[in-house]
């Protein structure tokens, strides 16, 4: 088996390019003899050659080494880490210059500390950690505060910090390929996704234990404001903090998926070079991949510039934080299914909202433009159709395609939304709710049933209806002119030789990795 130094995909035994990228590769050396190359079991399990160094009582010094590891084989994992960490602090630069704004403080001037520690905190929620903060106001003994919680995921921040990520993982195979000279094997995957995911879990839990902003602003109050004959000045307090605990388990488990990616794809398609029900599953999976990275992207866009065209400047600027949450908002309502917004209240008796709200065929008050997004739908359908037949897949494959496709999308589109939530402890002073207070709420989202039943729809016809149209092959295109000019004298004619029998045709999964069905 050969190993592409380029891209890290194994190819089989006698290949000149690479299967993946078309690049040549490597030749292989040649076999040394077995007294110089000797290898056992136990020399395989301890991943070296011969005696362990130190001496023969040193294999279990090394096998505790390895398992834990030293500076040298963490380094890989927190320098693919550090890039997505300095998105947050980054990110948090610009955001802190709409903090004022997103919590209607425009008129009360903040410190810069103040605002970059809040919008640090918040960038904490691209990891589905709730954001937290209180806001203290009034005059006199007594200071009316209000416990807001916010979340909403996923984020364009969260997009950005997988990106970095990803191509740090990326940077860190290649370089272990270079070292080695192959990827990674099965316990080696398990160390490297473990340092990932700490290494993640670790960094995110520092940026949250640092982000906590606190800011208290004193002013003069209007003349009639007076207390006991004093004029008390009126005091505003402000407190952020970040959830680190969540913050860093979603970011582990965000790191973990990436890491088992990105160093694990060569595993992967080793066995299912191998498998052949593993193969189908694994294209149908990558074939799913690019669909749902094409249509995410372009659903943000267009959620965008429908924010852009309905809110103006500002929502769409605020939008910036939370595309990829309206893109998934955006395909759900197009592609059928119901939104609302629900209402709860631990005190107050709150209608319970009719299912759905609002839906494509129901748009209450909405206007009729929002029937376009219909177009969206369509558009995601024609995406999935053009990866089932970029990847060459058969009536089963496509099948696995639809059904990996609704599930992974429903998924998403079920965690896509918002939530707000207000717990006023000292509203309610003099009355049977003293002392006690009262919680209100509102969420944002799709329905569960609507955007199950419409994902299975719309994958049926994406990956098994517009696959199935016949498409005309084009004609033939000559490579140059006729030449033209007096007529060539005839060759005589060669007796043609009997053809050769045929060849047996593989399926089209194999024509596309170059398996061959006789190891399957």
């Amino acid at each position: 088996m050969a190993v592409c130094t380029s891209c890290g995909v194994a190819s089989s035994a006698g290949a000149g390019e690479c299967l993946n990228c078309g690049r040549p590769l490597p030749s292989s050396p040649p076999s040394p003899e077995p007294s110089e190359a000797l290898i056992t079991l136990d020399d395989e399990l301890r991943g070296g050659f011969g005696e362990p160094e130190g001496g023969p009582g040193a294999e279990f010094e090394s096998g505790a080494v390895r398992g834990i590891g030293g500076w040298r084989e963490w380094w890989p994992a927190i320098r693919a880490v550090l890039p997505a960490a300095a998105v947050l602090p980054l990110v948090s630069l610009v955001l802190q210059l709409g903090v004022p704004r997103l919590l209607s403080l425009q008129d009360l001037d903040l410190s810069f500390g103040a605002r970059f520690t809040a919008a640090l905190s918040l960038a904490t929620a691209a990891f589905g950690a709730p954001w937290r903060y209180v806001i203290a106001t009034g005059a006199g003994p007594g200071l009316n505060s209000s416990h807001d919680v916010l979340r909403v995921w996923p984020m364009s921040l969260t997009l950005a910090w997988a990106v970095a990520l990803w191509f740090g993982l990326r940077a860190a195979r290649r370089a272990h390929i270079a070292r080695t000279g192959r990827p990674v094997d099965r316990a080696e995957l398990a160390l490297e996704v473990g340092r990932t995911a700490l290494v993640a879990a670790g960094a995110t839990a520092l940026i949250g234990l640092l982000a906590r902003s606190d800011w208290t602003g004193r002013q003069l109050p209007s003349p009639g404001s007076v207390y006991g004959g004093i004029v008390a000045p009126f005091v505003f307090h402000f407190t952020a903090a970040a959830q680190w605990l969540p913050a860093a388990l979603g970011s582990a488990l965000l790191a973990a998926l990436l890491a088992l990616a990105a160093h694990g794809g060569a595993l992967l398609r080793s066995a299912a070079e191998r498998t052949r029900w593993l193969r189908d599953w694994w294209l149908a999976a990558r074939a799913c991949g690019q669909a749902l990275t094409v249509t995410l992207a372009l659903t943000s866009a267009a959620g965008f510039a429908v924010v852009a065209v309905q809110g103006g400047t500002t929502a769409a600027l605020v939008s910036l934080a939370v595309l990829p949450n309206l893109g998934l908002l955006l395909l759900g309502f197009g592609s059928g299914a119901g939104i609302g917004l629900a209402r709860h209240s631990d005190v107050f008796p709150v209608p319970a909202p009719e299912p759905p709200q609002a839906s494509l065929f129901d748009l209450r008050s909405l206007g009729a433009e929002w029937r376009m997004t219909a177009l969206a739908a369509v558009a995601a359908a024609v995406v999935l159709a053009w990866a089932a037949r970029r990847n060459r897949l058969d009536r089963a494959g496509r099948l696995r395609l639809a059904l990996s496709y609704a599930v992974l999308l429903s998924a998403l589109m079920l965690l896509a939304g918002a939530a707000f939530s207000e717990h006023l402890p000292n509203q309610m002073g003099g009355t049977v709710l003293a002392g006690r207070g009262f919680t209100v709420g509102l969420s944002f989202g799709l329905g569960v049933g609507g955007v199950l039943l419409a994902n299975l729809l719309w994958a049926a016809v994406g990956a098994l209806l517009l696959p199935a149209i016949p498409v005309a092959d084009r004609a033939p295109v000559p490579l140059g002119p006729v030449p033209s000019g007096p007529a060539q004298p005839q060759q005589a004619t060669v007796p043609q030789q009997p053809s050769a029998p045929p060849q047996p045709v593989l399926p089209p999964s194999t024509e596309v990795l170059g398996w061959d069905d006789g190891r399957g």
